[in-house]
């Protein structure tokens, strides 16, 4: 069964003037990603789909999790990745959908086909395992889960919210804008332990 998507139109060049201008660039604004369509970089901006150089996968040394870490400054509005996954075609009553197991994504955009009985999709990235699915849970995070479409064409990416330092981990509010089930919450080693956030509990 194919799932279409409302057309997402580009207005022509973003018109930006440097590759890392995300805060001006028009497409970022309007939720639109940057292709070589539309942008005068052909997509290899900071508001494009490629996966970003300045971060990594890490292992804590303490808790042996995953999460994902900066491996050099990135300003606010840069795009980290795609949230790779399965699209998955749910019911809209929410008492038949299978329980979420932690790396769900619920998309906000309704699908225009397929129609009733099955109008929501999610993102389903438990066995893509992109680096954007160990982006962990904090109250007090540095990036968020972003729609964006261009085209036909609907995806999440990880954007960042604000000035995220080297070796900082990168993290985003899962119960905020895409609905996503929280993952276990780890620490990097590397980071001080007055960064907590004040919402995980000891």
């Amino acid at each position: 069964m194919a799932t279409m998507y409302p057309d997402a139109p580009y207005f022509g060049s973003c018109q930006c003037s440097a590759p890392f201008g995300a805060n001006t660039c028009r497409n970022a604004l309007v939720h639109v990603y940057c292709n070589i369509n539309c942008c005068p970089y052909e997509g290899m901006c900071c508001n494009g789909l490629h996966g970003s150089t300045k971060v990594y996968l890490a292992r804590s040394l303490r808790s042996s999790g995953l999460g994902v870490v900066a491996a050099a400054d990135i300003e606010v509005g840069e795009v980290l990745g795609e949230y790779l996954g399965e699209l998955e075609h749910l019911s809209m009553n929410r008492n038949v959908r299978p329980r979420n197991t932690g790396y769900q994504l619920l998309l906000k955009q309704r699908p225009e086909r397929p129609e009733h009985p099955v109008c929501v999709a999610r993102v389903n990235a438990e066995r893509m395992e992109g680096l954007m699915t160990f982006v962990n849970h904090d109250c007090e995070p540095v990036a968020k889960f972003v729609e964006v479409g261009n085209g036909r064409r609907t995806t999440v990416v990880v954007v960042t919210t604000e000035r995220v330092r080297r070796d900082q981990e990168i993290t985003a509010d899962n119960d905020a804008g895409a609905l996503r089930v929280a993952t276990l919450t780890f620490r990097m080693s590397v980071i001080d332990e007055t960064a907590k956030s004040s919402c995980l509990k000891t």
